[in-house]
């Protein structure tokens, strides 16, 4: 589905297996999010809609990219992610109602495979991580600059719940042009990195940014199991995200 309105409280199907939803807008019923629900889904696209779905359980899931960009979900009332006070606000509330539960992220949380991709400052991931889900299968995970804002919080965030990860990706295709350097970083009460099977993570940058020695240290820090911090440049034209294509063009 690509460039179009569900107006729809339910999208639902025990079969489906790929979907991809792009340039969508959900308006909803009732101030109600639209929830999809596809237990047997193997692949998965949400890439630039407004007013993300729901994303309800998806066991079987093995890949999915996911791209917030300019989404209507963001309220005001709260900047760093969380729920406003307001039970009828529907961009802070799943289904029109305050609740303590995730849009995107607990829905994606069996998958092998995920790319989440964000402008910084998007509100939906930053709220999910409040009631942050385990991801259990996840072997591979690419983030973007929202994940390295604040004091990398959203990233240790990620490493405290990927028991099994093997490989992490970090795109920062945009050095900010005001990084303040954090004074500390946060020391979690636990080792952050649930995995000892992280060896691999790659930071790519298409100028210098002064994150990635930071991201860098913090990784060495954290984390002696890494046995490759790999740094590479790319140009302006290049494709700065590689999971776009479809399942089929992959074989």
């Amino acid at each position: 589905m690509r460039d179009c309105d569900i107006s729809s409280s339910r999208i639902s199907s025990q079969s489906l297996k790929y979907l991809t939803i792009s340039g969508t807008m959900f308006p909803g019923i009732s101030r109600r999010r639209t929830r999809i629900s596809a237990p047997s889904l193997v692949w998965l696209q949400l890439t630039d809609n407004t007013t993300p779905p729901l994303l309800e359980s998806m066991p079987s899931l093995v890949k999915a990219f996911v791209r917030l960009n300019d989404a209507v979900a963001y309220c005001g009332k709260e900047e760093f992610g969380g729920s406003c006070s307001d039970d009828s606000c529907d961009n802070c509330a799943d289904d029109g109602r305050l609740t303590e539960d995730c849009i995107l992220l607990k829905g994606l949380s069996k998958a092998e495979s995920l790319e989440l991709v964000s402008k910084p400052g998007e509100f939906i991931f930053k709220r999910d991580l409040n009631w942050c889900p385990l991801f259990s299968n996840l072997k591979t995970l690419l983030l973007n600059e929202w994940c390295v804002e604040i004091d990398f919080d959203a990233l240790i965030c990620f490493l405290e719940h990927t028991p099994v990860l093997e490989k992490l990706t970090l795109q920062l295709c945009q050095a900010p042009e005001n990084w303040v350097e954090p004074r500390g970083f946060y020391i979690p009460s636990k080792k952050p990195f649930a995995s000892n099977k992280l060896k691999v993570v790659e930071i790519k940058c298409r100028e210098f940014d002064e994150r990635v020695h930071q991201i860098s240290r913090l990784l060495s820090i954290y984390n002696a199991c890494i046995e490759q911090i790999n740094i590479q440049w790319f140009a302006r034209s290049s494709q700065c995200y590689s999971f776009q294509t479809h399942p089929d063009d992959q074989q």
